[in-house]
C-alpha cells in the first residue's frame, strides 16, 4: 500500500546573500557565481557536497549552461567540482511566463479572426502593451485571466438564464442566483456546463473551440472541494461587467 512520509514542519533559515561580482552569461561566470555562493560566502565545508542536493534556481540559460558544466566535469573526484550536488531548476517566474507567451502564440489570432481570440478580447477591452510578437507581462497575464473568467461567466450565464426562459438576466439576477445555492449545488451547476460544453465542442471542426472544454477542465479540477469553488466563482459576474 502507499504512503505518505509527510515531512515535519519546520522554520526554514534565510540567509541572505551579498554582492555576486561575476557574470552569468558564460559557464565560466557560472562557476565562480556557485563558488562565490557555497564556498565564500556560506563557507560549506566538502563534506557538505557528498551526501546532500542543493535547489538552484535560474532562467533557462542558467540551468542549461549548469547542466551543461556537471555533463563535463562528470570524471571529476571531488564531489565538489562534479557538482553532483547541484540541481538546476526554472525558477518558477520563468515557468509561468514560457507557460503565458506560449498561450498567447496559440490563442492569440488576429485581425478579422474569431471572437474566442485574445486578439479580440484585447481591442474589446483596449488593452495596451500586447502585441503577438512582445508583449509586457503583467499585462498579458491580466488579459488572459480576465478573458477566462469572462468566458467562464458567459457559459454560466448562458446555463441560469435557461432556467427563466423569456426574462432577460442582469448581472445582480445572477449574483442573487448564485448566492441562494450552496456549495453541493453550485458544484453541480459547474459540472453540468463543463459536461454541455465538453459535447458541443466534439461537434465542431472550430479548433479555438474545442480548446476551450480542457482548459475549464484544466482550471475546474484545480479547484479542491466545492465550498473552494462556490467561493472563486461568486466574483465572476461582476467581473465579466467589466
Amino acid at each position: 500500500m502507499l504512503s505518505l512520509d509527510v515531512l515535519p514542519p519546520i522554520k526554514t533559515v534565510h540567509r541572505s546573500l551579498g554582492p555576486i561580482p561575476h557574470d552569468e552569461s558564460s559557464n565560466a561566470g557560472n562557476l565562480q557565481i556557485l563558488e562565490n555562493i557555497f564556498r565564500n560566502q556560506y563557507h560549506l565545508l566538502d563534506s557538505a557536497f557528498r551526501r546532500r542536493l542543493f535547489l538552484i534556481y535560474g532562467d533557462q540559460k542558467t540551468t542549461q549552461r549548469i547542466r551543461s558544466i556537471k555533463q563535463r566535469r562528470g570524471k571529476a573526484h571531488d564531489p565538489y567540482d562534479r557538482l553532483q550536488w547541484a540541481l538546476p531548476i526554472p525558477a518558477l517566474f520563468h515557468l509561468r511566463m514560457n507557460f503565458l507567451y506560449f498561450i498567447s502564440r496559440v490563442h492569440f489570432g488576429g485581425k478579422g479572426g474569431d471572437q474566442s481570440t485574445l486578439y479580440d478580447a484585447m481591442n474589446f477591452w483596449t488593452r495596451k502593451k500586447i502585441s503577438k510578437s512582445k508583449s509586457d507581462f503583467y499585462a498579458l497575464e491580466q488579459l488572459i485571466i480576465h478573458s477566462f473568467q469572462a468566458r467562464v461567466c458567459a457559459l454560466l450565464w448562458d446555463n441560469l438564464a435557461r432556467s427563466r426562459p423569456g426574462v432577460t438576466l442582469e448581472a445582480k439576477d445572477i449574483e442573487e442566483m448564485l448566492a441562494a445555492q450552496n456549495s453541493e449545488d453550485f458544484s453541480r451547476l459547474l459540472d453540468e456546463i463543463i459536461d454541455s460544453y465538453g459535447k458541443s465542442a466534439l461537434a465542431t471542426d472550430d479548433e479555438e473551440f474545442r480548446n476551450h472544454p480542457r482548459t475549464l477542465l484544466t482550471a475546474y479540477a484545480k479547484l479542491p472541494a466545492p465550498e473552494v469553488r462556490h467561493q472563486a466563482c461568486r466574483s465572476w459576474p461582476s467581473t465579466s461587467s467589466h
